[in-house]
């Protein structure tokens, strides 16, 4: 789960930075909350705009990359 929390971080840390609301669903959230679960993914939604979008992932690739 630690390579799937490590993926998600740069995600998570854009949209906070760019004020998008956004929530992490899915198998990784329910063992976050102490539900055991065989599957590993991760269901992520936010509200956006076009302007916001182009923004968050110019600087999610950027991340990537210096990595």
């Amino acid at each position: 789960m630690d390579d799937l929390v490590d993926a998600l971080t740069p995600v998570v840390q854009a949209f906070r930075t760019l004020q998008i609301r956004h929530f992490v669903g899915g198998s990784v959230a329910s063992s976050f909350h102490g539900a055991s679960r065989t599957t590993m993914d991760v269901d992520v939604v936010c509200e956006m705009n076009r302007a916001a979008a182009m923004v968050g992932v110019t600087d999610l690739l950027a991340s990537l990359v210096s990595q």
